[in-house]
């Protein structure tokens, strides 16, 4: 049985993440950050800080539940303490996203006791209808809870969530959009006297006067100067100061 086993579970760190470091005995997150569109394969990644019995529960934004981890009910779902990545499908990842608009959850649990999966095998396999929520009304965190408690039966277990947003193409990218935006305004650190500042490019590049000197003439307009506290800031690079002198100096 160790070959299914593998198969669905593989152990891992994900790409360019560093596995958490904390007192929780079990943590996970999904390896697709932001909205989400039919079609988008997610990968899920757990983290066990202690040997255990690893449950993975997905429910879907229609309500569905599916279990990602055991793949089938006669597997074994004891692991090491490390980090893994749940693959469920064909294509090697925990599932793709065939849901409406709305809100999914992903639950893992740990729990050091063995699970009784006998309630919820249909043919050899996980039965769905045995998986459905045992009360209307509730939480989608309390749905996948309730679940592995009926699992585990009296026994304790540790779990975590992580959630996701289905949405339509159009809203979705604006979103990643407005967070590539938001993002990208250019920052530059510059010294200012008695504090260091992330300062926005744009107010680092003109250069500041003092407000006597930008008085001018009794003619000079008085509509609102988007730099005015740039100019009264004394902004000092490299320095010196704007008008060209050595910081500190007179």
């Amino acid at each position: 049985m160790l070959l299914p086993l593998f198969v669905a579970l593989f152990q891992t760190v994900a790409d360019g993440q560093t596995p958490w470091r904390d007192a929780r005995p079990v943590r996970v997150w999904l390896g697709s950050s932001g909205v989400l569109t039919r079609g988008t394969p997610v990968r899920v990644y757990v983290q066990a800080a202690q040997d255990g019995n690893l449950i993975v529960l997905h429910r879907r934004t229609d309500g569905r539940i599916d279990v990602l981890f055991p793949s089938k009910p006669d597997e074994d779902p004891f692991v090491r303490a490390g980090t893994y990545e749940i693959q469920a499908t064909p294509s090697r990842v925990a599932f793709v996203v065939a849901e409406p608009d709305g809100s999914g959850l992903v639950l893992a649990a740990l729990a050091p006791r063995a699970y009784r999966f006998d309630e919820f095998v249909r043919a050899a396999a996980w039965n769905p209808d045995a998986l459905a929520p045992s009360w209307d009304g509730s939480d989608g965190e309390g749905v996948l809870s309730d679940v592995v408690q009926r699992m585990l039966g009296d026994g304790y277990f540790n779990y975590d969530i992580a959630t996701y947003t289905v949405a339509p193409p159009v809203y979705a990218m604006q979103q990643d959009t407005a967070a590539l935006h938001v993002h990208r305004v250019p920052t530059e650190r510059v010294r200012v006297p008695g504090a260091v500042r992330s300062v926005v490019l744009a107010l680092h590049r003109r250069r500041a006067v003092r407000p006597s000197r930008a008085a001018g003439s009794r003619g000079t307009s008085r509509r609102a100067d988007p730099y005015a506290r740039a100019r009264a800031a004394w902004i000092v690079c490299d320095g010196r100061d704007s008008a060209g002198r050595e910081e500190g100096g007179g």
